[in-house]
């Protein structure tokens, strides 16, 4: 994937209302764009990244708004936003493909994940090690699982009907290049903050 910089975004704003609020809308509308770019990044080889301008960490929210960024003018056309969400767009507003203003400052948007419980942890652990379930639960009998804080999304797993929470931690950074999971996250990938 020979990408330089982005060049421009998209930014969908959740449209909520007393009947549908926006925790609901984030969870429906994300676990769209999800798919979406996992069949983009497979089928044509597209990065995208995404961002949540009004992402508050100490209220514990990720916000109204989700950012799409892109290398080029040219992915935003095959990503089709309007008639890939055409479901939602009685919930939501899809502004035009626009261009990156200047900027110096930007920002990564990662996926944090819980270690888990000690029981999953000890089936692992005997699993690598030849060891009974006994004797690996024994390995962490002072272990406490520490929840994480950040803010998440809910979201429905495709392969086995679960609910999982997509934890997402925000930070400061100088530019990277990189590239963005199905999620449209990156551990070291950044996008322009503005």
């Amino acid at each position: 994937m020979a990408q330089n910089k982005i060049t421009c975004y998209q930014e969908i704003t959740l449209l909520s209302s007393e009947e549908v609020n926006v925790n609901f809308l984030l969870c429906k509308v994300y676990s769209e764009l999800h798919k979406i770019l996992s069949e983009v990044k497979y089928k044509d080889n597209i990065s995208i990244g995404i961002s949540f301008p009004k992402y508050n960490m100490k209220e514990h929210q990720i916000g109204d708004k989700i950012r799409l960024f892109y290398y080029s003018c040219n992915q935003a056309e095959i990503v089709n936003l309007k008639k890939r969400l055409g479901k939602y767009l009685d919930y939501v507003h899809i502004t035009k493909v626009r261009d990156i203003p200047e900027t110096n400052s930007y920002i990564i948007f990662s996926r944090v994940e819980n270690k888990g419980n000690k029981e999953k942890l000890a089936r692992r652990y005997a699993t690598r090690h030849n060891l009974s379930y006994d004797e690996a639960v024994s390995k962490y009998n002072e272990y406490e699982m520490k929840r994480n804080s950040f803010p998440f999304i809910r979201l429905k797993s495709n392969s086995n009907e679960n609910y999982y929470f997509l934890h997402i931690k925000m930070e400061e950074s100088d530019f990277h290049e990189g590239q963005f999971n199905n999620f449209g996250l990156s551990k070291l990938a950044t996008v322009p903050n503005f």
